[in-house]
């Protein structure tokens, strides 16, 4: 890219979006990890038009771009993301209830509307079912596309449909019968075809939920959050489970802390005494430290157990 063209973007960027528009903006203010080098552009929109202008204008500059939400089960490396990140969880929010029927009663988020959020909106109107999602970080669209879950739950089990953009920014509502959950994973079908990763961006889910006393949904959570606390690293910087469960094995976490690697390090990076499959940052890590005790698990659990551990989180930039 041409320092012309770099002041162009600049320029244009700055003149629609104002304060909400970032340059050589520090990602590691934008994660749960608390580590990352910086976005060459970081944009915060707030509507869905902002959202189709900033993929068509990446398209017209040739700039990478990607799309994060609350900044959690993201690594961001210390060099940083060029191109554009499109940061949804600031701006581009909102919950609302939208109709009861026979299964239950809906509500709808917008993909930036963190999970928490989610959770006290349904407390507080007597929505139980998403007592599960208590204490998982990030925002309602990470957690439709990874198909986030704790407590024998997961968001295939309450979401009823999804609003997608796709890459040419067409806005589609996509149905149950549309969407493929499996673990941690979720496919979305559009015009007969499964969809990749980086053709569509999630703008809301759908959730069905069933009605409930808010002092019965209030006191499970209050049961669940303790429970959480006591077992997990809430003191320190994570992205949650690095790992994904191996299928037909013992759980990551379990496999990390019989191969003796609980409080192992790298660096500012440790593995939590609390929950073996939760990398921690002690304070001064750099993405590079976490990478290391990753891969260091890795092959550790493959050595010993010849079990492929793959992760959870998302490694991204340079």
């Amino acid at each position: 890219m041409t320092a012309e063209i770099a002041t162009h973007i600049r320029q244009e960027l700055t003149r629609r979006f104002g304060d909400r528009v970032r340059f050589d903006e520090p990602m590691a203010a934008h994660t749960t990890f608390k580590v990352g080098g910086p976005a060459d552009l970081f944009v915060m929109p707030a509507n869905e038009e902002e959202i189709g202008y900033l993929l068509c204008m990446a398209r017209q500059w040739g700039l990478e771009h990607v799309v994060i939400g609350g900044g959690a089960n993201i690594l961001v490396r210390d060099r940083g993301i060029r191109g554009m990140v499109i940061a949804l969880a600031d701006h581009f929010t909102g919950i609302s209830m939208v109709d009861e029927d026979p299964g239950g009663i809906r509500m709808t988020a917008l993909a930036g509307t963190r999970l928490h959020a989610c959770c006290r909106y349904a407390m507080d109107h007597g929505l139980a079912g998403l007592n599960f999602a208590l204490g998982i970080p990030g925002s309602v669209g990470g957690a439709i596309l990874m198909n986030a879950g704790a407590s024998g739950s997961s968001m295939a089990n309450v979401i009823r449909g999804i609003r997608i953009m796709t890459a040419d920014t067409e806005v589609v509502a996509v149905g149950l019968n549309d969407l493929s959950w499996s673990y941690r994973e979720l496919s979305v079908c559009f015009l007969s075809k499964a969809l990749a990763m980086d053709e569509f961006l999630i703008l809301s889910g759908i959730f069905e939920l069933g009605p409930a006393k808010p002092e019965i949904i209030k006191a499970e959570a209050g049961e669940i959050m303790q429970y959480r606390r006591s077992t997990q690293p809430w003191d320190r910087p994570s992205a949650g489970c690095f790992f994904k469960n191996p299928l037909g094995a013992q759980s990551a976490g379990k496999l990390i802390e019989a191969a003796g690697l609980k409080g192992a390090v790298s660096g500012g990076a440790a593995v939590s005494e609390k929950h073996a499959n939760f990398i921690v940052n002690r304070g001064n890590a750099s993405a590079a430290d976490i990478i290391r005790l990753s891969e260091r698990i890795q092959e550790t659990i493959y050595h010993d157990f010849g079990v492929a551990l793959i992760p959870e989180v998302r490694i991204m930039g340079e």
